[in-house]
């Protein structure tokens, strides 16, 4: 909460500044500019339109972030807990049922975070940081549902193609990196 009133009082004072700035040295009236041109700039309505843009960047990352640790704070644990299963799997071609229904409850559940992850909306400067998270976390699933598909045919080909699928840690590491300066928060436990 102290971040994100830090965040807005950053904001309120960017939005003071440019106006106190767009008062100085014109008229109270619309004060314009002429340019080397001679076209002619209002300088108050672009100090107004550089303060909205600065305030609406700000409230998008505000929200951005709450709406992020709203789904670590939804998923992470459980995720952490249930990616066990996996481990137990030390013979995929002969897994047992509990192994097969564990996989089955996790990928459950990476598919549910992947699909609310997709929904969330991030500002334009995360933008395509946020959709290879996205799409690394859904393409995580992908893999998970395929790999299931080859223990439960014991499918040695199926097999390799799931584990093809779910290669997409560095696409999913390097987005969180980012992604994780910018919240100032971790996305997944270690």
């Amino acid at each position: 909460m102290k971040r994100r009133g830090f965040v807005v009082g950053i904001a309120v004072c960017v939005v003071l500044l440019v106006v106190v700035l767009a008062g100085c040295g014109g008229t109270a009236t619309n004060p314009t500019t002429t340019s080397p041109s001679g076209t002619t700039a209002t300088t108050a309505a672009a100090a107004s339109s550089s303060a909205t843009t600065v305030a609406a960047s700000t409230d998008a990352l505000a929200k951005y972030k709450d709406d992020m640790k709203a789904w670590v704070d939804k998923y992470d644990a459980e995720l952490t807990t249930k990616v066990a299963v996996l481990g137990t799997i030390t013979d995929p071609m002969n897994a047992t049922k509990d192994q097969i229904k564990g996989a089955k409850d996790f990928q459950s559940l990476v598919a549910e975070a992947a699909s609310e992850l997709q929904g969330i909306q991030p500002p334009a400067d995360l933008a395509s940081e946020h959709k290879a998270y996205a799409d690394g976390v859904n393409g995580m699933s992908i893999g998970l549902t395929k790999y299931i598909k080859a223990m439960e045919e014991a499918s040695t080909s199926g097999l390799a193609d799931a584990m093809a699928s779910m290669s997409v840690t560095s696409q999913i590491d390097q987005a969180e990196t980012t992604l994780e300066q910018a919240l100032g928060f971790k996305l997944s436990s270690d």
